[in-house]
């Protein structure tokens, strides 16, 4: 049941109430990074022998294949980091994303070559719902959310990067399966996940997820790591999720992006939605 309207909710806040997270410093070491290796919640079901899991390599490896590309000359776009952010963010909501933060990339989250990148756009894609192991398709569903989850971002970020290419931006995808950078430390920088039990969490999410990374030498307004853990389950910060930016009870001003709105619009309005 919807108890609030998101009519007037601006785009680039998305459908969960992120403004409302308590945040560090944007260069802040995130709590619980020293606590040893968090690992990402699995789903409840493995795959059979029909699922849908080997179908999918191929569609990574094209992913995998388009993360960098020529870059075409400067457009006449703000030179503003906050409304570059607000942009890129209302973007990707458009496209389906479940969470986006921006956020810096910090220097030992580099695995491979360093690519001189000090900011990143992290996407956030939810497992898909649980359906029961008695209902039709389950035994070709189960075992693959993991795996969609990350084509899903996937996608997303070679889609982003491109859009940044072309705007004169340099900018690099990383994805589950092909990545320069600790994905999951970066979204731990950006504020997207944090470390709670020995995992890594998505605040407002019970299920998994997966996620991928732009970095990019262009300047964009960084969102903090998440403040010490709290229960981001709780009423209050459900009923946060109604409040409009500005209103009573709500700690964030903003205002909708024409230009964000419009340059999506133009550049991905041939993308499909969420199958």
């Amino acid at each position: 049941m919807k108890l609030f309207s998101h009519k007037k909710r601006p785009v680039h806040l998305g459908p969960y109430p992120l403004e409302r997270l308590p945040r560090l410093d944007a260069d802040a070491v995130p709590p619980g990074l020293g606590s040893g290796t968090a690992t990402l919640p699995v789903e409840a079901r493995s795959a059979g022998p029909r699922g849908a899991v080997p179908a999918y390599d191929i569609y990574l490896r094209m992913f995998d294949e388009q993360r960098s590309g020529e870059m075409a000359p400067d457009a006449p776009i703000p030179d503003d980091p906050t409304e570059l952010a607000n942009n890129l963010k209302a973007g990707l909501y458009f496209l389906d994303a479940d969470m986006v933060a921006c956020g810096l990339v910090p220097e030992d989250a580099w695995t491979g070559e360093a690519l001189g990148h000090r900011w990143a756009v992290v996407t956030l894609v939810a497992f898909s719902r649980d359906h029961g192991a008695d209902q039709p398709g389950a035994d070709w569903v189960d075992g693959s959310r993991q795996v969609n989850a990350d084509l899903r971002a996937a996608e997303l970020a070679v889609i982003t990067a491109a859009y940044m290419r072309n705007l004169g931006l340099e900018a690099t995808a990383h994805t589950s399966t092909a990545s320069d950078v600790d994905i999951r430390r970066v979204a731990l920088q950006a504020g997207l996940v944090e470390v709670a039990g020995g995992e890594l969490r998505a605040p407002y999410l019970r299920s998994g997820f997966g996620l991928s990374v732009v970095t990019t030498d262009a300047s964009i307004a960084p969102d903090g790591p998440n403040g010490p853990v709290r229960r981001p389950d709780s009423v209050g910060f459900w009923v946060a999720a109604g409040l409009e930016p500005g209103s009573a009870g709500s700690t964030v001003t903003t205002g909708r992006s024409t230009w964000a709105a419009t340059r999506w619009r133009r550049s991905s309005g041939s993308m499909s939605r969420r199958r």
